[in-house]
C-alpha cells in the first residue's frame, strides 16, 4: 500500500507499507523520498508481482514543473527512479500496470497543446 501522508505522524510524504499476506497484516510504514527526488508526490499508483519488489508512479514537482516518475522498490529500499515524462508542460494523473517482465505507465500530458495520453514500458530493473 502507498499512502501520501499519515495523519496520525502529522507528515506529508511518500510512505510504503508492505503486506505479505494479501493485506490481512501490514509493516511498519517506511517514508520513501528516493534522496529527495519523490517528496510530496501526487496520484501516485503502485504494481508488484512479487513480495520483494514495488514500483511506484507519481506525479512530482520537479524544477517548477509537474513530471512523472518511476520508482523501484527491492525491499524497504529505493533501487531507481526515472523522470519518464522529461517535458516543459504539466504531466499529471499516471497509471502502472505489469505484465511478465514489462512495466507500462500512462499519463496525461499537457506538451503536445492539449491533454493527450502519454504511454511508456520497460523491463523490470
Amino acid at each position: 500500500m502507498v499512502s501520501g501522508g499519515l495523519d496520525s505522524a502529522v507528515e506529508n510524504g511518500l510512505f510504503f507499507m508492505k503486506s505479505i499476506d494479501r493485506g490481512e497484516t501490514f509493516a511498519n510504514p517506511v517514508q520513501i523520498d528516493a534522496g529527495g527526488q519523490f517528496v510530496n508526490p501526487l496520484n501516485v499508483e503502485v504494481a508488484s508481482d512479487n513480495p520483494n519488489e514495488a514500483y511506484v508512479a507519481g506525479q512530482v514537482s520537479s524544477g517548477g514543473n509537474e513530471e512523472i516518475l518511476l520508482l523501484s522498490l527491492s525491499g524497504d529500499n529505493v533501487t531507481n527512479v526515472v523522470n519518464l515524462s522529461k517535458n516543459a508542460k504539466i504531466s499529471e494523473c499516471p497509471s502502472i500496470a505489469m505484465a511478465g517482465d514489462n512495466i507500462y505507465v500512462v499519463w496525461e500530458d499537457l506538451t503536445p497543446g492539449n491533454h493527450e495520453v502519454l504511454y511508456a514500458r520497460g523491463s523490470k530493473t
